[in-house]
């Protein structure tokens, strides 16, 4: 009966995090065959730049953002930009180069983001700004949020039924709001599944420090957790290496992180973050997008 509950509970690890609600328009009669083919060039659609805090090779949050913006180019045949790894004192300076560029829309993705994205759009009120993870709305100032508790208590749940040694662990990144929601959402997860279980965790307090990110792994691993989530960004590497060398086993949080490990990773938990841009696309190619929080 365990084993079959373990499936079930990693078929659900697998299913899509961020969802939304669409409308299907009514199918338009269709028009009478041309009698040649259309000489009008192909209407412009809305240029898109994307600004990251982190890199977009750590195979989680960063590189589904990357995934977003490259799901545009195929799909729509956008015109994008992106940078990465940038320090909170340099974002202001980035939203304002791309708004001068003159791209239609401007993304942030994460939180921390808003404060330069509130102050910089007074100042183009032309360009649509979305920030992810975000709190407030403007104008021209579009939030929208990722159900990051629903993705830690998935992992939470399948740490729990993995378990053997009745202790289970997160590392995550920067203890701010969204991170912290998918660290709560872990201890609930593991909670409900088994109520007797112990749950660690710990922030590193950096988007990029792999080592630390390992040192904790090590640490928990001899505190006796045999399953560890990763919510560590770019570190999340490091505690599947920790977990690899020790035996043990870790939970994924984004796509193909099983890569590294494939007998130490036996299941991820995915959130489709590309979604949000395509999402976010659709509504402004239709003159739906809303200045509120998705």
């Amino acid at each position: 009966m365990k084993k079959f509950t373990v499936v079930l509970c990693l078929f659900l690890c697998l299913t899509l995090m961020f969802t939304a609600c669409t409308t299907n328009e009514p199918a338009e009669e269709p028009a009478e065959e041309p009698t040649e083919e259309p000489t009008e060039e192909p209407a412009d659609v809305p240029s898109v730049a994307l600004l990251l805090a982190g890199a977009i090779n750590d195979m989680d949050w960063n590189a589904g953002g990357y995934e977003g913006i490259m799901r545009l180019v195929d799909e729509y045949g956008t015109e994008v930009s992106y940078v990465e790894s940038l320090a909170q004192s340099d974002m202001g300076d980035a939203l304002r180069n791309y708004a001068e560029a003159g791209y239609d829309i401007i993304f942030g993705h994460s939180g921390q983001f808003q404060d330069a994205i509130l102050l910089v759009a007074e100042s183009y009120p032309d360009v649509q700004f979305v920030c992810i993870n975000g709190t407030e709305v403007r104008d021209n100032v579009t939030n929208i949020e990722i159900a990051e508790n629903e993705q830690g208590y998935m992992m939470g749940a399948a740490a729990a039924l993995l378990s053997e040694t009745g202790t289970v662990a997160t590392i995550a990144s920067v203890d701010i709001r969204p991170i912290r929601r998918s660290v709560d959402g872990f201890e609930m997860g593991a909670k409900a599944t088994d109520p007797e279980i112990e749950v660690l965790s710990a922030f590193t307090g950096s988007w990029f420090d792999a080592a630390k990110a390992k040192e904790i792994a090590i640490s928990m691993i001899d505190n006796n957790a045999d399953v560890i989530a990763n919510l560590a960004g770019i570190g999340g590497i490091s505690i599947i290496e920790a977990s690899n060398e020790a035996g043990t086993m870790a939970i994924g949080a984004g796509d193909q992180q099983h890569t590294v490990a494939p007998e130490t990773v036996p299941v991820t938990v995915i959130r489709d973050l590309a979604r949000i841009f395509t999402y976010i696309y659709d509504l402004e190619l239709n003159g739906n997008l809303e200045q509120t929080h998705y």
